[in-house]
Formats: C-alpha cells, structure tokens, sequence
C-alpha cells in the first residue's frame, strides 16, 4: 500500500527546510492580482501556485521548492521577493485550476 501523498509530502519537507503551505488552498475567491502576477503557464510548467502578496514579498506553494532555476525566474518576472513553501503537487494543480479558471 503506497503512503498518501501529504504523507510524502511532510516526510520530504523535513530534509529541504522547507516549511509546508496551508492544507487549505482553496482558491474560489482568489485575488485577481495574484492570478495577473505569475502566469498560469508558468505555474502550471513549475508546478506552483501564488499563495499571498505582502508588500514585495509573495509567498508560493510548490510541489518542488528546491527549485532554484523556477524560483529565480520567479523572482524575475514578478521582481518580489519570493517565499516558496512545499505543497503536493495535486493540491498545487487543483489550486491552479481555481485561481485561473
């Protein structure tokens, strides 16, 4: 019998240092900035979602926050300062079909 995903998750958040994002990424009522800020291309391609914006810092789920290339062009086409926080990957795309419709 294979884990649950969240399971793996948490397991694998240790090692990273990456704390976890919220369970809940509900994103039926998201912020339209949010949804202008990171192109859904991109958050589909890096498998992330933008979680808030809080001055110049935005704070991203990701399945794969170790990612240092998706998080410097983030960091680019957004020019925030970015805070990656591990997510499963299925909760990430089920969010990105929230947010971008």
């Amino acid at each position: 019998m294979c884990p649950p995903e969240k399971a793996l998750v948490v397991k694998a958040a240790a090692p990273m240092g990456a704390p976890l994002a919220p369970k809940n990424l509900d994103w039926t009522d998201a912020p339209a900035d949010l949804r202008t800020l990171v192109p859904k291309a991109f958050a589909v391609r890096h498998t992330l979602v933008p979680l808030s914006l809080d001055g110049e810092r935005l704070t991203v789920a990701m399945a794969r926050p170790e990612d240092q290339l998706a998080l410097r062009r983030l960091r680019l086409i957004t020019r925030c300062q970015v805070q990656p926080l591990l997510a499963p990957a299925g909760k990430v795309f089920v969010a990105i079909a929230q947010l971008y419709g």
